[in-house]
């Protein structure tokens, strides 16, 4: 049979296994090598997301100087993105993060925020392409507010009544106008597009 080991060396009962202080121990530890892993990486991917959002921003105040609209819930995005950036920013070690389900929250907001930025980057190269398109309609509008002066002064001018034809002038103007006032409002390429051909298209019926 086999030997029985001495009763003072059996180990007391239900002490089988780790100590339970260890296994916090070891399961902290584990938890914040995994932290740290994780805010080197977010810090890492932080710089392309950093270096996106400048060119978005870029590209966004050139297309409000030519008084295009830029959508509001991109900016929100944007500025969610720099508050996200700053508070990751600030965290110098995994060993501050104490509450890790807000921290987990704030990582998934972040994550919400990039893929919006990453799903209108596209968009907002098309709109700037559309944005061409708008200052040829600009320029159209000015050749066409000109010749409503022309036509006002040859009016004023010629003994015959001419009134009608410069009502018709004055009334394709504003429709011209407001047309483009449209076009320039759509936040959405498809939208923006068809709009600016429907422009181009009264245009060429004035």
């Amino acid at each position: 049979e086999g030997m029985m080991p001495p009763a003072g060396m059996m180990p007391p009962e239900g002490s089988f296994g780790p100590d339970p202080a260890q296994m916090e121990a070891m399961q902290k530890q584990a938890q914040q090598m995994q932290m740290r892993g994780m805010l080197r990486g977010i810090k890492q991917g932080m710089r392309g997301m950093g270096q996106g959002m400048k060119m978005m921003k870029n590209m966004m105040a050139k297309l409000e100087k030519q008084g295009i609209a830029v959508p509001q819930d991109l900016r929100d995005a944007i500025a969610k993105a720099e508050e996200l950036m700053a508070y990751v920013q600030g965290i110098q070690s995994a060993d501050e993060i104490t509450d890790i389900d807000a921290f987990m929250e704030k990582m998934d907001q972040m994550r919400d925020v990039g893929e919006m930025m990453q799903d209108w980057g596209p968009k907002l190269g098309e709109l700037f392409r559309l944005s061409q398109m708008t200052k040829e309609a600009d320029r159209q509008i000015k050749k066409l507010e000109k010749a409503v002066t022309r036509a006002k002064a040859q009016a004023a001018r010629s003994k015959t009544d001419l009134s009608d034809i410069v009502a018709q002038i004055e009334t394709a103007f504003t429709a011209a106008q407001a047309a483009l006032a449209d076009a320039k409002a759509k936040t959405d390429p498809e939208e923006k597009q068809e709009a600016i051909e429907a422009f181009f298209e009264q245009m060429q019926n004035a």
